[in-house]
């Protein structure tokens, strides 16, 4: 098994947020970005794939998506809008433990010949990415598209982008390791905010006003930039 460390294994274990989102549940072991290989398989699993959902051969490598509905709901196709979560790490045992038990096969994605250390990524950081681009596409793909915070889900939004065929991405963040990461993942401009003056350094590299802008930071430094 593959599984990502996410910024909400840490923020659950060292604040108060496990008053907010699994009191009752704990202890709770982390990890919801989640690569790993079918082990077993329940009974009630019989006659739920489609021609929609992954064969769940034992055996079968899969991504598992980690936003899981009750079930119950009216609507079962829409299970991040369910009012009663059973999600991993806050409500279940994530993919730090070792094993997994996922409800439904329509959980499960084929990751195809994908890298299982960046595939297991994409059942958060990824859809993170999808969620993002999707609100502010349509864009030429010359115009410039402004991400700020150089971390794992920007680069996943950069490889995004660039698989929608956009060419002038521009990636802001404060430190160069990041920023080389960007570089490299396709951003076409990188702009190291904790150094000059960013907003003027923006500007110009977009030629103008922003008019398309992604902020994965949004604290205060973040929202500072004009």
């Amino acid at each position: 098994m593959h599984c990502g460390y996410y910024h909400s294994n840490p923020w659950a274990a060292e604040s108060d947020s496990t008053s907010k989102i699994a009191a009752s549940n704990l202890p709770v072991v982390g990890g919801h970005e989640i690569f790993g290989t079918i082990a077993k398989v329940g009974p009630d699993a019989e006659g739920l794939v489609s021609d929609d959902i992954a064969s769940l051969d034992v055996g079968a490598k899969r991504i598992v998506y980690h936003w899981l509905g009750c079930s119950n709901c009216t609507d079962q196709e829409k299970d991040n809008l369910c009012g009663a979560q059973q999600r991993l790490v806050t409500l279940r045992h994530g993919g730090l433990d070792g094993n997994v038990v996922v409800p439904h096969p329509k959980c499960l994605i084929d990751p195809g010949d994908l890298d299982p250390t960046v595939a297991c990524t994409f059942g958060c950081a990824g859809v993170t990415a999808i969620s993002a681009v999707s609100k502010i596409l349509p864009v030429p793909a010359d115009d410039p598209v402004l991400l700020i915070g150089a971390g794992g889900v920007e680069l996943a939004t950069i490889s995004a982008l660039r698989a929608y065929g956009h060419r002038n991405i521009i990636s802001v963040g404060i430190g160069d390791d990041k920023l080389a990461a960007a570089s490299k993942a396709g951003a076409t401009t990188v702009i190291n905010s904790s150094q000059g003056d960013p907003a003027k350094a923006i500007t110009e590299a977009c030629g103008g006003p922003v008019l398309s802008v992604v902020d994965f930071v949004n604290n205060s430094e973040a929202t500072a930039i004009p």
